[in-house]
C-alpha cells in the first residue's frame, strides 16, 4: 500500500541553528536512530512556503514554522520514546510519542526538577560567593598601607 502512514522511532537529535543569508533554513533538527539519521525536522521563516513532508525511502522530512521551534525542542527534550509520523495521503505528519502516555506523567519530570534545582543552587552559591566577596572589599581599609603603596 503505497499511502500507507509511515512512523520511524528514533533516539538522539542534533540541532543545527543557522545564521546565514544564502540557507533557506534558520534551524533544522536531524533525527537518528541508533546513529543514523532517519528525520529532518526544518524550522522556516514568516512568509517561506511550508513544503509538504517528504518521505525520501530512509527519512521523513517536516517543516515548521520557526515560532514551532522552542514547542519542538520542549518534546525532543522532555519525551521519550519518539517517532517521526507521516500520512502521506493526507499530506501531513508530526512527531509523536511513540507509545501511550500516562496522564499526568512526565517521565524526565524529576530529572527536569533536580537538574533545575541543581543550577539553582550554583547560582545561589556564586551569588553567596560574590556578596562575600563584596563585603570583604568594601570591609577593607580605604587608604593602602605604605608597605603597598
Amino acid at each position: 500500500m503505497e499511502n500507507a502512514p509511515i512512523t520511524i522511532d528514533f533516539d538522539h537529535y542534533k540541532i543545527y541553528y543557522i545564521t546565514s543569508a544564502t540557507k533557506p533554513f534558520p534551524a533544522v533538527i536531524s533525527c537518528f536512530r541508533g546513529g543514523v539519521e532517519v528525520g529532518v525536522l526544518r524550522f522556516i521563516t514568516l512568509g517561506q512556503k511550508l513544503q509538504g513532508p517528504a518521505y525520501d525511502g530512509t527519512k521523513i522530512t517536516l517543516d515548521y514554522p520557526i515560532e514551532r521551534f522552542s514547542d519542538v525542542h520542549t518534546i525532543l527534550m522532555h519525551e521519550t520514546p519518539l517517532s517521526l509520523y507521516l500520512a502521506p495521503e493526507r499530506h501531513w505528519g508530526g512527531v509523536t510519542t511513540s507509545q501511550l502516555e500516562p496522564t499526568g506523567d512526565m517521565e524526565t519530570g524529576t530529572e527536569f526538577f533536580t537538574r533545575i534545582s541543581d543550577g539553582v543552587l550554583r547560582a545561589l552559591k556564586e551569588m553567596d560567593s560574590i556578596q562575600h566577596r563584596e563585603a570583604s572589599v568594601a570591609a577593607a581599609p580605604a587608604e593602602l598601607p605604605d608597605d603597598l603603596k
